[in-house]
């Protein structure tokens, strides 16, 4: 009777060839799962970054964000439909929270301006500090300053909206309480640009 001998092994060249590839095959997979908690990484602190200002106690706040939307459309009507005046040509808006250092000299630059035909609209925005004192007298020296006050600290994007809201112009310049350093022409430069530029039409 003949003998049948089982053959239980592998020929070492196939053996090399299935253990490089399994090893490949896992490497692969490692570095999916890796790409995988980068992405979930990479979105959480992303989601925190753009929805933080709507945590409220630790809940999200879904109000603030159509309130947000809300705004955001409202800024680009300005919400000022035909109540532009030929005079003040340009509106000044600048929101000011705790800049008694600064808002005095800021009002000079402004006011110390070749060109004269603007309004000033500060926006305070619940300053704890004499930044409303300081603007007030300022008041009393040019009728052009109008002061709109804030009971509580609102944030330099909705303070800016509330400038925008109360201006009279058809042409808004935004700027911070610290811009103290102006060009006594700036306005001057800007009416002459657009008059060249017809940026009203």
């Amino acid at each position: 009777m003949q003998k049948v001998k089982i053959i239980d092994e592998v020929d070492d060249n196939n053996k090399d060839y299935f253990n490089g590839f399994s090893i490949i095959a896992l490497k692969l997979f490692l570095i999916l799962i890796i790409i995988f908690i980068l992405c979930l990484y990479f979105l959480y602190f992303t989601s925190i970054s753009i929805f933080g200002f709507l945590k409220e106690n630790n809940h999200i706040d879904l109000t603030k964000f159509t309130q947000y939307i809300q705004d955001c459309s409202n800024s680009i009507n300005y919400g000022r439909d035909k109540i532009y005046n030929i005079k003040p040509f340009i509106s000044v808006g600048i929101p000011a929270h705790n800049m008694e250092n600064y808002i005095g000299k800021n009002l000079l630059s402004i006011i110390n301006q070749s060109f004269k035909e603007f309004e000033i609209i500060i926006i305070n925005d619940a300053s704890e500090d004499n930044t409303e004192i300081i603007i007030k007298k300022f008041q009393t020296i040019d009728k052009r300053i109008k002061l709109i006050s804030h009971s509580k600290k609102l944030g330099v994007y909705h303070s800016r909206i509330d400038a925008i809201y109360n201006s009279k112009s058809k042409f808004i310049l935004l700027m911070d309480p610290d811009d103290i350093y102006l060009n006594e022409n700036l306005f001057r430069e800007l009416y002459d640009y657009n008059l060249k530029c017809n940026l009203d039409k």
